[in-house]
């Protein structure tokens, strides 16, 4: 059997970590593999991944299929294209891993978030001047149709739910967790960790400053952000910088650190704080929660839907000063931290790489 597989840049995201998870299952499954890779492949990726999800990358035949992403007509073109390589090639099964970007139904697709044009309309039409809006919503209708996939699976029951509103179905398999090879766990210090690309929607300004009122009344609890800064679509070194003077000497700035560094960082922290307010699912936090970090998300998405169910396996806040006494107590408390970590890394075993694949080996076997 031979699949395709568009690939999203290959990056610190849950769509790249869906995507190495395709390839290896698709490996594991014996299809020969073909893939399209849509923009360049960081390198510093791959340092540290273990070797049986490099291996399939690496094993894979990469074409190169030029596709259109921006203009409202590209996703008829690169159809077009992909159905005649297909025909050409006899490619048995087609997976698209970047739905976000090119909204193409195929045999698989896997949606993080919804292209704007079906999933975010009322934002996205005011781009537009009222003259063009007929042809935007022709666009629109057009493109909908185009996205329906024989199999579009969904990365939370949040996003499943987006995408029920504007008219889809969609199965959830949630983004893999993916440690390094023997993974080994360390000796937790009072670290409180956030995890995530270096942008205004992931609130690291509420995440300094929760940091700065919890070491006003404790300093020996350290806070650290592993964040993306340079290898992310729309870096921000102004951003950044912005928040490198928050910041003071109260939380630390990672960027860009690879697998080992980051998985190094997680299983000392003893919480992981997420303060953005609509996120798909919250990778970084599965992460956390399976190096035993108990996770104090702010009340909102996928995060707090999915990943920690409401409250079940984690903590949620409103404000400020809730998320502050919630460290203050799981620090100091060491039964109640321990209590948590346990919930936390039972549910993180949901998560985990071979969960996805037998997912992903399951819709196989539904096309035999």
């Amino acid at each position: 059997m031979k699949s395709l597989v568009l690939m999203p840049p290959l990056r610190y995201t849950s769509e790249s970590a869906a995507a190495l998870g395709v390839l290896y299952s698709l490996y594991e499954y014996g299809s020969e593999i073909h893939y399209v890779m849509t923009e360049k492949v960081y390198d510093n990726y791959f340092t540290t991944f273990p070797e049986k999800i490099v291996k399939p990358f690496l094993k894979s035949k990469e074409e190169k299929i030029k596709l259109i992403r921006g203009p409202l007509y590209s996703p008829f073109l690169d159809l077009i294209r992909i159905k005649n390589y297909t025909k050409k090639n006899h490619i048995d099964r087609v997976f698209n891993m970047y739905y976000v970007e090119y909204p193409i139904g195929m045999d698989v697709s896997y949606v993080v978030y919804p292209h704007s044009i079906i999933g975010y309309f009322k934002d996205f039409k005011l781009t537009y001047s009222r003259v063009k809006y007929p042809y935007l919503y022709t666009s629109r209708l057009l493109t909908k149709r185009i996205a329906r996939s024989k199999n579009l699976l969904c990365s939370s029951n949040y996003i499943k739910n987006l995408m029920k509103n504007i008219g889809f179905d969609c199965d959830v398999v949630y983004p893999p967790v993916i440690p390094p090879e023997n993974y080994e766990t360390r000796e937790k210090q009072n670290i409180v960790v956030g995890i995530g690309k270096f942008i205004p929607s992931k609130h690291w300004e509420e995440f300094i400053e929760i940091a700065k009122k919890v070491r006003q009344k404790n300093p020996t609890i350290k806070f650290k952000i592993i964040g993306g800064l340079n290898m992310i679509m729309y870096p921000s070194n102004e951003y950044y910088e912005k928040l490198v003077k928050l910041a003071g000497n109260d939380v630390e700035l990672l960027t860009d650190v690879n697998e080992e560094e980051k998985w190094r960082a997680l299983s000392s922290a003893k919480i992981i704080l997420h303060c953005m307010r609509e996120d798909n699912f919250g990778l970084g936090v599965a992460e956390a929660m399976y190096a035993g970090a108990v996770p104090i998300v702010y009340k909102s998405s996928g995060t707090w839907e999915d990943t920690i169910q409401e409250g079940k396996y984690g903590i949620g806040y409103k404000t400020i000063e809730e998320a502050k006494e919630e460290i203050i107590k799981i620090i100091e408390d060491e039964k109640t931290y321990k209590e948590y970590s346990e919930k936390a890394k039972q549910r993180a075993t949901k998560f985990v790489i071979d969960e996805f694949k037998s997912k992903i080996i399951g819709i196989m076997d539904r096309f035999n």
